[in-house]
């Protein structure tokens, strides 16, 4: 083995030094950490920033706590509606350690903080299940959580948590009660159905009232224009023929005389004579 040399040596020496400095005088904290520093016992102050932070060796403590959010999962609890129906629930919990100095005094570890939530989070729980129906729960799970929520939000920050979220992953049913459960549930969807269903039929009976308004209101409104065009066109018509009549009298009068004659002809038990001579047995002889 090589023997040192006394450069060598010294910075030996020092870079020891400094190792047993930094382990005596100074900690680092990382980006998820927070820390408390206490001193014979007692709280010297709370550190949330990350990096290196200084102690006095060998007197003060530094006791890390955790900046992420935490899950808390329980186990399966029971709870009673509000009309006494027994509900067997299953839920979990988000928290975070919002002030790491309280939580030391009155928790101390992530499994004193569960102790805590086994007792706070099912007694809230346990609360607001008991405000609602057993069919209203069915319906509306979604508002329970939220107002353990609201109750924990109050009651936590006292051992220096906050809750971030609760939720149900199951809501569940002794098997004394599944049966009925199942029957009401049936029996309010079938209602539900029905209700729709009526709501469909007044509904068709309204969109096909409006739309027999609208054709007779369309109809009318065609018959109106149709008739003032037939008018329109009579009328035209008639001065169209007044103004063939005035320019030619003899084939107004002959147009008559014809109408006459095909009156006369129109009746089945008519003999008409003609003679040969007349001008209306030549126009039928020429027309044949």
């Amino acid at each position: 083995m090589r023997i040192l040399s006394r450069i060598e040596f010294i910075v030996f020496i020092v870079l020891l030094a400094l190792i047993i400095v930094r382990g005596l005088f100074l900690y680092q904290l990382d980006q998820t950490e927070q820390a408390v520093i206490t001193r014979f016992g007692k709280i010297i102050r709370v550190d949330k920033t990350p990096g290196l932070g200084f102690k006095l060796p060998l007197i003060d403590i530094v006791n890390r706590f955790s900046k992420k959010i935490l899950e808390y999962d329980s186990k399966s609890q029971v709870a009673v509606t509000k009309d006494k129906k027994t509900i067997i629930v299953d839920y979990y919990a988000k928290y975070r350690i919002e002030s790491p100095d309280k939580f030391l005094q009155r928790v101390r570890t992530q499994q004193g903080a569960n102790t805590i939530l086994d007792d706070v989070v099912y007694s809230s729980m346990r609360k607001d299940v008991g405000k609602y129906t057993l069919s209203e729960i069915i319906t509306s799970r979604e508002e329970i959580p939220n107002l353990v929520i609201k109750d924990l939000k109050i009651l936590l920050p006292e051992y220096g948590l906050d809750i971030v979220d609760v939720r149900f992953k199951t809501t569940n049913f002794p098997e004394e009660v599944q049966a009925s459960v199942f029957e009401r549930m049936k029996a309010e969807r079938l209602q539900m159905a029905q209700k729709y269903i009526s709501e469909g039929e007044k509904q068709k009976i309204s969109i096909m009232a409006d739309a027999d308004k609208v054709k007779a209101e369309l109809i009318s409104k065609a018959n109106m224009e149709s008739q003032k065009i037939r008018g329109e066109g009579d009328r035209t018509a008639v001065s169209i023929i007044q103004d063939a009549y005035a320019k030619a009298p003899e084939l107004a009068f002959m147009m008559k005389y014809m109408d006459t004659y095909r009156d006369i002809i129109k009746k089945d038990d008519t003999l008409v004579i003609l003679s040969t001579e007349s001008e209306i047995f030549k126009i039928l002889q020429d027309m044949e």
